[in-house]
């Protein structure tokens, strides 16, 4: 069983971390989808990891045309979706091979566990408990960790990623996923370590979600719906955890509504 590792990235120096967090000898292509990177950033990549690497390259930013075009050109049918801000515990990789190995792959995709890192802050530990408990809320097809065989595309609409979606392009691919009949299997063993996240990053990203469902809504892409838990937030995290939690609905629904207005001035 062999598996491709498709890494789309612009200039995020973690990049280099995640790749040495793959051992070598395993039976895996490690394919990095460069994303409107400037040219210096492929260079240093090039001398850097002269034989591990297979490099394509987007001149434009966007992630869901990085993703959908690393899953077509991967060497291998099976793809490992992977971001540059997490790194691979020891012994994921080989756990998800023997789930796939194992599985129906035409049948099911895979989903592996992140670990948030929460940093030394109070704040970044509040977001890594934020994130921890929003992952928790069901299983679910976002990547990343997430094994999708790209036999699965006549399925799902023949693609995997919409590139019209700037944001929430994993929620439509899981919505796909689900209508379509497909299992998500969980594979707990495979683990990966997410990056410490701030206060500002977390909410500004909960900002773009909001955009992204705007934009879907527009499209009339059909998502799932929120599963946020205020009362868990206040149950595990007190007035803090709650606060928190209410303003990532706010940035949330901030963003809807930018995108929202946004459209309408354009119309």
């Amino acid at each position: 069983m062999s598996l491709s590792i498709a890494i789309p990235c612009r200039d995020d120096p973690r990049l280099e971390d995640c790749i040495r967090s793959i051992p070598v000898g395993l039976p895996v292509e490690i394919l990095v989808c460069l994303n409107g990177s400037p040219a210096h950033f492929r260079k240093h990549l090039e001398e850097t990891f002269p034989d591990r690497l297979r490099l394509e390259e987007l001149p434009d930013a966007h992630l869901a045309r990085a993703l959908e075009h690393a899953i077509q050109k991967a060497e291998h049918d099976h793809v490992l979706l992977m971001d540059s801000d997490c790194l691979f515990a020891p012994g994921a990789i080989e756990s998800m091979l023997t789930a796939i190995s194992r599985g129906s792959s035409e049948n099911e995709v895979y989903k592996g566990l992140v670990e948030f890192d929460p940093g030394r802050t109070w704040s970044s530990a509040l977001v890594a408990r934020s994130r921890t408990r929003r992952q928790g809320s069901g299983l679910n097809a976002y990547k990343p960790p997430l094994v999708v065989s790209r036999k699965i595309a006549k399925r799902i609409g023949g693609y995997f990623f919409d590139g019209r979606l700037l944001w929430k392009e994993d929620a439509d691919l899981d919505h796909r996923i689900r209508a379509a009949g497909i299992r998500i299997v969980s594979v707990e063993s495979c683990r990966i370590k997410h990056a410490p996240l701030t206060l500002w990053s977390d909410l500004r990203s909960s900002f773009c979600y909001g955009v992204g469902k705007a934009i879907a809504k527009a499209h009339e892409i059909p998502l799932k719906a929120s599963d946020r838990s205020h009362r868990q937030a206040y149950q595990e995290d007190g007035l803090m955890g709650l606060a928190y939690s209410l303003a990532l609905m706010v940035s949330h629904s901030a963003g809807q509504v930018y995108e929202a207005m946004r459209r309408k001035a354009l119309s």
